[in-house]
């Protein structure tokens, strides 16, 4: 018996997940990526294939006036300000949080008189043989400000110097209860409040 695995291809990035099911490998057909013959078994199989579940969650996202929320408290915690200054850049450049990480200043640049951000996403620069995703992000006043606010924390050309990702994330919980948000945000979350924010018509992205 062999498990049976799936693949699915995102901008250029591949992930392999389990079927939870196994055949017996004579009777799996490589070419056609499906069980051979019309027994019971091979037909569950390959319908098992094609299930796609009707309960699908809808990922949390701030709305205008909860971002406008969690920009403008005053936090008494430098920390917690900190946090919620990484979360709003985010959600004003639309990045994901390892693109702001790897962040230097070698990556800002005037266009001009404009400043862009220009690099590929990390995400595809792990996976050998794929060929990388450039992204281009005009930086607007607001993430401008956040540069500038934590110039002093620049190390080794790291725009925001060296992040942690689970100490943000833990943090971030924080930030959000404070400000009286009763959602589930995380720092991908950002990533879609930019989305389904007015904002994206002032910010301009290309990749």
């Amino acid at each position: 018996m062999v498990p049976v695995m799936g693949m699915v291809t995102i901008n250029c990035t591949q992930s392999q997940f389990s079927c939870k099911k196994s055949i017996p490998l004579a009777l799996w057909d490589a070419k056609g990526n499906c069980a051979k013959g019309r027994s019971k078994e091979a037909l569950q199989l390959n319908l098992a294939q094609f299930h796609i579940s009707p309960n699908c969650k809808e990922r949390e996202f701030l709305t205008e006036e909860e971002l406008k929320q969690v920009m403008t408290h005053d936090f008494g915690d430098v920390d917690l300000a900190f946090v919620r200054d990484i979360f709003v850049f985010i959600c004003w450049t639309a990045l994901a949080f390892v693109d702001v990480k790897n962040l230097t200043t070698d990556n800002i640049v005037d266009i001009n008189g404009d400043k862009w951000i220009i690099s590929h996403r990390h995400k595809t620069m792990v996976s050998t043989n794929r060929p990388t995703v450039p992204y281009q992000v005009k930086l607007m006043d607001v993430p401008l400000q956040i540069i500038e606010r934590y110039k002093h924390l620049q190390e080794e050309k790291f725009v925001f110097g060296k992040l942690n990702y689970w100490s943000i994330c833990k943090k971030l919980k924080k930030v959000i209860s404070v400000c009286g948000i009763e959602k589930q945000i995380s720092l991908h979350c950002g990533r879609y409040s930019w989305l389904r924010s007015p904002y994206r018509r002032a910010c301009r992205l290309r990749a």
